[in-house]
């Protein structure tokens, strides 16, 4: 499937008229994934795996960094492979994360939510 985006016909010195609504989207879905880092998924690592708080941290900062790393590249990527067979990739990527040690939730949590 071949999709030609065409730029938006916008004069010169003015801005786009939905950027404020794409700007509110993308930080309802940041906050939406913060809260889900630490204030859902942080006490079940704790309680479940017995993580420390260095461990937690690193659960956290692998998460951020691996998704502000991988944005760009998979949005291009979706757009060269197909946005459905990329969604394919990460869903099967997705499953492994599911695991009973630190280290593998560590490693494989930043590959659960890589942008698909």
């Amino acid at each position: 499937m071949n999709v030609t985006l065409r730029p938006v016909d916008v004069p010169p010195g003015e801005c786009h008229p939905h950027r404020w609504g794409a700007l509110v989207v993308l930080c309802a879905a940041a906050l939406i994934i913060n809260l889900d880092n630490t204030i859902v998924a942080l006490p079940t690592l704790v309680r479940d795996l017995h993580a420390t708080s260095r461990q937690l941290q690193w659960i956290v900062d692998s998460y951020a960094m691996v998704s502000a790393g991988l944005l760009l590249v998979g949005g291009r990527l979706a757009d060269r492979l197909g946005r459905k067979q990329f969604f394919l990739i990460g869903v099967a990527e997705a499953v492994p994360g599911r695991g009973r040690e630190v280290c593998r939730v560590v490693v494989a949590r930043p590959t659960e939510h890589m942008p698909t």
